[in-house]
């Protein structure tokens, strides 16, 4: 008898979160775009340190962008590509 009360409350209680969570889904707001789409701006950095920079001094560059792309995770390939970073000696070569 116990273990017949035990079931039952058992499965009530699962019964009850299940409703639970399907009424949440039900009743969330759904996800709608934008009309008109939004443009987002975003800005590409870089710095240098030292700064300032002796002559023969090695130095540290880093580039980023300011804004991840929506939906890019590190376990994603949601990247910004193709940048390109040309640095100039003060003489004019590359």
């Amino acid at each position: 008898m116990q273990k017949r009360k035990n079931n039952v409350k058992t499965t009530l209680i699962a019964s009850l979160l299940i409703l639970s969570m399907s009424t949440l889904v039900v009743l969330l707001p759904s996800v709608e775009a934008h009309t008109p789409p939004w443009t987002i701006i975003s800005y590409a950095y870089v710095v240098a340190a030292p700064n300032p920079i002796g002559v023969g001094q090695p130095v540290s560059i880093v580039m980023w962008v300011d804004t991840p792309l929506p939906s890019s995770a590190i376990g994603n390939d949601i990247r910004r590509h193709d940048y390109t970073l040309t640095i100039t000696k003060p003489d004019g070569n590359s």
